[in-house]
């Protein structure tokens, strides 16, 4: 074996591992919560979004690890164009699908935290809980129908597989890879910039009623917790950005197929469900108490061995 296929065993075996951590890390989510749900009846909104957005990571990754699998293992089924066609349109579902779920958490936190005096706002403030199975649906309505009109072009104009695998880059100079591309980015960046949007209204909201705070009382636990939010909503805005340029670049076509870049991106896309997992359960105080429950029992565990 010469070193560059080593290199793609090596990077194929990081990929799997990337899904099978992001698998499990997520998974921790949605069974922290659902037992918590079956135990007290009754389940926190922001739970509700979490539990959606971690079952999408879920599907994600393992979207993603069978079209690496089959790139490596099976290569010939991407000569059939519906099963390239099927893998392609989940990858970008799931994608377009996190983004969205993300965006819905971010205006959760932005209407929960923030104190409005009157108008709107504080009529969606106050009718919040009401309406998070909604902004659920229509996330995933929104990302069903942008994948739909995304894959349509591809419907209307015969592509070859290698055009239209998500595992290879695409031809820019195709008219139609090219109105493929703007709706991808079209699809990614208009939850973008509501993250960006509630983000930076949260921030400077806490900073300015911390300011209040500590001139009068002094830090509450509450305003740690709104704190402790803020923050996991910034990184989550970091890790998206980060999302944005690399689907960008993947995307684009600029990138030459296996070369380093494009393993690199590669490389970058797995890590997001074990990155947004991980930022989650941080942010989480529920799931960061169980895990660090499970930590201490496994570290009791082997110093009893």
């Amino acid at each position: 074996m010469d070193l560059h296929n080593f290199g793609l065993v090596f990077w194929f075996f990081l990929l799997i591992l990337e899904v099978i951590i992001g698998t499990l890390t997520n998974a921790f989510i949605v069974v922290v919560l659902l037992l918590g749900y079956f135990k007290k009846q009754t389940m926190n909104e922001s739970d509700k979004i979490l539990i959606a957005l971690s079952i999408t990571n879920i599907c994600s990754s393992l979207v993603s690890s069978a079209a690496i699998m089959i790139l490596f293992m099976w290569p010939w089924i991407y000569s059939h164009s519906n099963a390239t066609f099927c893998i392609f349109s989940l990858t970008i579902f799931g994608t377009i699908s996190m983004v969205w779920l993300t965006a819905c958490l971010c205006v959760f936190y932005f209407v929960k935290i923030l104190n409005f005096s009157s108008g709107i706002l504080l009529w969606a403030k106050m009718k919040i809980s009401n309406f998070v199975p909604w902004l659920i649906f229509f996330s995933e309505l929104v990302s069903l129908c942008w994948t739909f009109f995304t894959m349509l072009p591809l419907v209307t104009k015969e592509q070859s597989s290698g055009n239209i695998s998500s595992l290879h880059s695409v031809n820019a100079t195709s008219d139609t890879n090219t109105i493929i591309f703007e709706l991808i980015c079209t699809a990614v960046s208009l939850p973008l910039m509501i993250i960006i949007i509630t983000t930076f209204s949260t921030t400077g909201s806490l900073y300015l009623h911390r300011r209040r705070m500590e001139k009068n009382l002094g830090a509450s636990s509450s305003l740690k917790a709104h704190q402790s939010v803020v923050w996991m909503m910034i990184r989550l805005l970091l890790l998206y950005t980060l999302v944005f340029v690399v689907q960008i670049l993947h995307f684009s076509g600029t990138v030459a197929p296996l070369s380093f870049e494009y393993c690199l991106n590669y490389f970058i896309l797995f890590s997001i469900p074990v990155a947004q997992s991980v930022l989650l359960i941080q942010g989480n105080p529920k799931l960061k108490d169980k895990l660090k429950q499970i930590s201490l029992v496994c570290t009791t565990a082997d110093g009893t061995k």
